[in-house]
Order: C-alpha cells, then sequence, then structure tokens
C-alpha cells in the first residue's frame, strides 16, 4: 500500500461555503474522493486545518503556522510515500503581513526540512507535489475584513512563483487555479464540484509518482 500525506488548510479539511463552520462529507472532499478514484491500493491521510498558513503564525488563531507543527505530523504518519501540500490562502490575512516571495519560499522550506526530517529518523524520505490553491474570489470582500483586494490580486501570481520553487527542489508541482474555483459565497473555500475537480486532476499525478 502506498501512504500518501495531505496536508493543507480549510479546504483540506473540507470547509463547507454555504454553512459556516460546517465540513463536507468524507465522500465530498476532494481527499475522499481521490482515495475513491485511487482504489484500496492507495492511503491517503487527511490532515486539514482551518487557518493553517505556510510558515506565519497568526496572532488570532494560535497553533496555525504549518511549518512549525510539521515534523510532529511528518513522524506521527511515517513512512510515507508521498506528502501532498495545499497552502496558502491563508496567508493573504491582512494582519499577517506576508508576501507572495516569502510564501513561496516558505514552501521551499517544507522541501528541504521534511528529507531532513525523514532521514534524521531512519525514515525513507517521500516524494513530494506542491499544489498551488485555487484564486481567491471577489466575494470574500462581502464577508471577511482580514482580506481585501490586494489579497485578491495577489492570488492570482502565486502559482507562478509556486512552479519556481517545485522546480528549483525537483518537486511534483499542480496549479489548482485554473482547474477549480472559490465559492463566490465566502470567496476562499471549494464548493462540492470543485472538490471532484481537484480529485480528478491529482489522480494522475498521484499514478504518475506512485505508479
Amino acid at each position: 500500500m502506498k501512504h500518501i500525506l495531505c496536508y493543507g488548510d480549510s479546504n483540506t479539511w473540507g470547509y463547507r461555503p454555504d454553512k459556516p463552520g460546517c465540513r463536507f462529507d468524507e465522500e465530498v472532499r476532494w481527499v475522499g474522493r481521490l482515495r475513491r478514484i485511487m482504489g484500496p491500493e492507495y492511503d491517503f491521510i487527511e490532515e486539514g486545518l482551518n487557518g493553517r498558513t505556510t510558515a506565519f503564525d497568526d496572532p488570532i488563531c494560535p497553533g496555525r503556522n504549518g511549518l512549525e507543527t510539521l515534523e510532529a505530523i511528518l513522524l506521527s504518519h511515517c513512512p510515507l510515500d508521498l506528502i501532498i501540500i495545499m497552502l496558502g490562502v491563508n496567508d493573504y490575512k491582512d494582519y499577517i503581513h506576508s508576501s507572495n516571495y516569502a510564501m513561496a519560499e516558505a514552501l521551499g522550506l517544507y522541501c528541504e526540512r521534511i528529507p531532513a526530517i525523514c532521514r534524521s529518523n531512519g525514515q525513507p524520505v517521500p516524494k513530494i507535489l506542491l499544489i498551488s490553491p485555487a484564486e481567491i474570489d471577489p466575494g470574500v470582500l462581502k464577508l471577511d475584513e482580514e482580506f481585501h483586494e490586494d489579497s485578491i490580486e495577489r492570488s492570482k501570481d502565486f502559482g507562478r512563483r509556486v512552479k519556481a520553487i517545485a522546480e528549483r527542489h525537483g518537486a511534483a508541482f499542480l496549479d489548482a487555479a485554473p482547474l477549480v474555483r472559490a465559492s463566490d459565497i465566502d470567496g476562499l473555500h471549494l464548493p462540492a464540484g470543485e472538490h471532484a475537480k481537484l480529485a480528478e486532476a491529482v489522480a494522475p499525478l498521484v499514478r504518475e509518482l506512485l505508479g
């Protein structure tokens, strides 16, 4: 069996844009759909956390720094064959003061730390797939004061930067922005149908990477 860790934020957790605070059922979430597409030879581990950032502390929601929690979560699920990382949306919150450059470089740190952590603990080094998330929809401005027009514009350029990081570190890459759209209800979260599209796009990459 191949073991795949899916490390992400609320869109990996399955946050419902139409029902704030609620979660899509397992069969709707993209990881659950991916599990059914790939079959029993592949074990997909959902590790989605609402508000998780790439590598920045959130003063309002502690414990969301994805880079700080990476080692503990990684070692709790070893050995792994593949890690899929889809992060970035929460870094656009106004009070976090990140930049696209810093966000992409943070993902580069994942590509460096994952092999180092695994080797230092006698574990095999998994392959890495970086997914650049969907663009933020203008609908976010109706409901959430944490985001603004600049957040929307910056999200349109993030995929290009993540692709460069993936190429630099020899990681696989998927730009989800041309494939799926965040809901116009809250501007951030994927509707049910978009979860299905994402799973269908990720499946062939997993097969290519793991056979």
